[in-house]
């Protein structure tokens, strides 16, 4: 049994109930300055996904970025034979070389020419080109050599790179 005649015990008990409560409900109901509460709105993105508002000023979130895919072609032009007696494997000097060059890219059948444009001097080049079948040849058709030709049609699809090697002939047997 509690002695409620000693005043230290009633005192104590009445400052930790008055601690309690103080605590519990002092807290509760008071308006909090640092708490920002957004609306549930979201944003629809080019993606196809969705974000919602965030931080202090309740914002729309970034959309993930959207990488636009076009359809081209690229590739490497290849200059060979280097020397007159090819040994297979080939000797190091006479391995087929990059070339930089002039090319045509045609109809598939050669009788149109649709754009031209160079390999680099590493051989490489990258076009963009609506989908469809090509073929690359030299730009200059009147000279003999060097020949450069495609290995037969290229196929370019929607939103994607076909890629090639130009074999670009030297003339030398």
């Amino acid at each position: 049994m509690i002695n409620t005649k000693n005043p230290i015990i009633i005192a104590t008990g009445v400052i930790a109930l008055l601690l309690i409560v103080i605590v519990f409900f002092g807290t509760r109901g008071k308006p909090d300055d640092n708490i920002i509460a957004c609306t549930m709105e979201a944003k629809i993105c080019p993606d196809g996904s969705a974000v919602g508002r965030v931080g202090p000023t309740c914002e729309f979130a970034k959309c993930p970025e959207v990488k636009v895919q076009k359809s081209g072609i690229e590739g490497t032009v290849m200059l060979g034979p280097i020397c007159p007696v090819m040994r297979d494997p080939p000797q190091e000097e006479c391995k087929d070389k990059p070339f930089e060059t002039q090319l045509a890219l045609t109809t598939v059948d050669g009788t149109q020419k649709i754009l031209a444009f160079n390999s680099d001097s590493n051989g490489k080049f990258s076009i963009e080109i609506a989908a469809g079948e090509y073929a690359i040849s030299s730009s200059d058709a009147t000279k003999m050599f060097p020949r450069c030709v495609s290995n037969g049609i290229i196929k370019v699809v929607e939103n994607s790179v076909a890629k090639v090697e130009i074999n670009c002939d030297t003339g030398i047997r």
